[in-house]
């Protein structure tokens, strides 16, 4: 079985834009799994304070009691 050149050169060609596109996808799915662990985190942190199960940090001076 045999190509002529310009076969090869065209697969060639649409191999290299698929790996090109693939590393642009693999770089947008990166930053949208990031945006959505930020919102989730958000959310969760918005949900804690909403619902009172939070506790805010000692500041200087405050004293522990238990």
């Amino acid at each position: 079985m045999s190509a002529t050149l310009q076969t090869y050169y065209r697969w060639r060609s649409v191999r290299r834009d698929e790996d090109r596109s693939g590393t642009k996808l693999e770089r947008k799915n990166a930053r949208l799994k990031k945006t959505v662990t930020e919102l989730t985190l958000d959310k969760l942190t918005l949900k804690e304070t909403a619902e009172g199960n939070y506790q805010t940090p000692l500041l200087s001076g405050d004293v522990l009691t238990m």
